[in-house]
């Protein structure tokens, strides 16, 4: 049997330390997403918070229910 699953990020940093923003996961009938929540990636520092991120990155968050999710729980979502 093959498991085919899907895996979507976006990181902003320096590539010796990616700051994770969003996380998409999908396998078979299992779903997972979660974003920071916008104030916490506007708190990051101002040099990875590019126009990129705020024009393109930015104005996705918010659109799935229950998906915002604090940088310090992150890792429980994914175990939990």
């Amino acid at each position: 049997m093959t498991l085919r699953l899907f895996l979507d990020t976006e990181f902003v940093g320096e590539p010796d330390n990616p700051l994770l923003l969003s996380l998409g996961l999908a396998a078979e009938e299992v779903e997972l997403y979660m974003e920071l929540p916008p104030g916490e990636v506007m708190a990051l520092p101002r040099r990875f918070v590019n126009d990129f991120v705020k024009e393109q990155v930015l104005t996705q968050f918010g659109r799935a229910e229950q998906a915002s999710v604090p940088r310090s729980a992150m890792a429980d979502h994914l175990v939990g």
